[in-house]
């Protein structure tokens, strides 16, 4: 995934839980090596809004997951907290986002706006969102 100027890839193998581990790596513009930022098991990952570091979402045990910010140079930009494990980290183009069942939410800022019905939003934008609803069957 592109995140500022560089690349950031994650990859997967087995470990002995079932779930993915995963490391995930820095390609910085210009250079061809890789430099490892993170390891963990079921990693799932965004760009941060400035496109200085990634969001990173981790599974850590049966029933807890986390949430925290490293910069590209690996350091943590925000310590991980608790997070649901039902909640999806995603990259949406111009900043991560929490999906919750009710609410999305800009892990960076903490604002927040409704979900859809459908959970598709076209847009975001301050504290306004554009979502689409399903048209009602006739």
């Amino acid at each position: 995934m592109a995140v500022g100027n560089d690349a950031v890839i994650r990859l997967e193998h087995r470990v002995q839980t079932g779930f993915p581990g995963a490391e995930v790596y820095v390609v910085r513009r210009g250079e061809t090596g890789a430099t490892r930022i993170a390891t963990g098991v079921d990693l799932t990952a965004a760009p941060s809004a400035d496109g200085a570091a990634i969001w990173l979402k981790a599974y850590d045990d049966a029933h807890n997951c986390s949430l925290r910010e490293i910069a590209l140079a690996g350091n943590e930009r925000r310590s991980a907290t608790p997070i649901d494990c039902s909640v999806a980290l995603i990259d949406a183009g111009s900043k991560p986002l929490l999906v919750k069942p009710e609410t999305i939410v800009d892990p960076a800022t903490g604002a927040s706006w409704p979900r859809s019905r459908t959970g598709f939003v076209w847009a975001l934008t301050g504290r306004y969102a554009l979502a689409a609803e399903e048209p009602a069957v006739r």
